[in-house]
């Protein structure tokens, strides 16, 4: 459909692009606003008594990185008991991915044999890994940081953002929210 052929905006007036993927609509960028969809502000991280409490942080250059959200930002505003889809911090009209979507998605781009790295149908991180050179080179086969002019041939360009938490600095990998486990 058109609307995945277009852009989105935040409430930030930040422009995010999507692509299409099988029978679904993606965004191909990270979120980078400062707000949830309510013109509330998110809070910036600031230490480690943060618990609890809804923050986004900056791992690098929001511009190309966009934020990291905690759980309480990404599911903003949601009862611990809610089953159905959650909207959080993504713009009006979008929603977290559960579990079944991303499921979608990885069994869409297991089925192309054409975004396979080799001949395992499950070697798929290169395809949607973007075609960066930001990711940490690596010598191993498929890595997103072996060769990393052959990534992206999904055009879902995952960054390689880090982990607030932890030691994964950016270049290394990057994690994505599900609604559900």
């Amino acid at each position: 459909d058109t609307a995945c052929n277009s852009t989105l905006t935040d409430y930030d007036g930040n422009v995010y692009h999507m692509v299409r993927l099988g029978t679904q609509c993606w965004m191909k960028e990270n979120l980078r606003t400062t707000h949830f969809p309510n013109g509330e502000e998110i809070p910036v991280f600031v230490d480690n008594d943060m618990s609890g409490t809804p923050y986004r942080y900056a791992n690098g250059d929001v511009n190309i990185y966009g934020y990291n959200y905690n759980w309480h930002a990404a599911a903003y505003n949601v009862p611990a008991t809610e089953t159905t889809t959650i909207q959080g911090v993504c713009p009006n009209g979008w929603h977290l991915p559960s579990l079944a979507e991303w499921t979608t998605l990885r069994n869409y781009v297991e089925s192309q044999s054409n975004y396979h790295c080799g001949d395992n149908t499950g070697y798929i991180a290169k395809a949607l890994a973007s075609a960066t050179t930001d990711w940490r080179s690596s010598s191993t086969a498929c890595a997103p940081g072996n060769e990393v002019s052959t990534n992206d041939m999904t055009g879902f360009s995952a960054l390689p953002a880090g982990v607030h938490s932890g030691n994964y600095p950016i270049g290394y990998c990057t994690l994505f929210w599900t609604s559900n486990n």
